[in-house]
């Protein structure tokens, strides 16, 4: 592996990362109707999202960042094929699906969306750029003192900064509750 490869991967934020990779595998699960088969024990969407990132770090799927960005890749490649070929697997073919089995995922898919799809809206109302780094620090689940020592703030800069941004979302909510 390249070492600015490994340099770009060892700077990412594999909890987010992970994350977003989990819902998308949880989605082509569902897509390929493998969430209640029970051929599938020690497959969960997070493992698979693990596995994708592993076989990244390993060199078996190479990722290229100046064709595209790595969750991209991990999604639309790695966990694609890796849930495609799951579901084209004779033995999971073959099982008979589980009516019992229930997927225990503590998300849900469409909430997930509607979270990203407001977010996203409120933050293309933000006009100030510093609200819009802080705005997305908190959608990060940064806390205060890490959002004031990562952008190099004081904390009297940072309070008023938010009071204008809860402001924004209050006027954003009531001009999205009113249409």
């Amino acid at each position: 592996m390249d070492a600015d490869v490994r340099k770009l991967l060892d700077t990412q934020d594999w909890d987010t990362i992970i994350k977003k990779l989990t819902l998308h595998a949880y989605s082509r699960f569902k897509f390929w109707n493998l969430l209640k088969r029970t051929a599938l024990k020690g497959y969960s969407p997070e493992e698979v999202a693990l596995e994708a990132i592993s076989l990244v770090y390993s060199g078996e799927w190479i990722w290229n960042p100046s064709k595209s960005d790595l969750l991209n890749y991990l999604k639309f490649h790695v966990i694609n094929g890796l849930v495609a070929n799951l579901a084209r697997n004779k033995e999971v073919r073959t099982t008979d699906l589980d009516d019992n089995a229930d997927a225990k995922f503590d998300f849900d898919i469409e909430e997930d969306l509607n979270a990203r799809m407001m977010a996203e809206a409120i933050r293309e109302t933000l006009e100030d750029e510093l609200l819009v780094q802080i705005f997305d620090n908190l959608l990060l689940g940064l806390k205060r003192v890490d959002i004031i020592e990562s952008m190099g703030l004081n904390p009297g800069d940072y309070d008023n900064a938010l009071k204008r941004l809860k402001k924004r979302v209050l006027k954003w909510k009531r001009m999205t509750i009113s249409k």
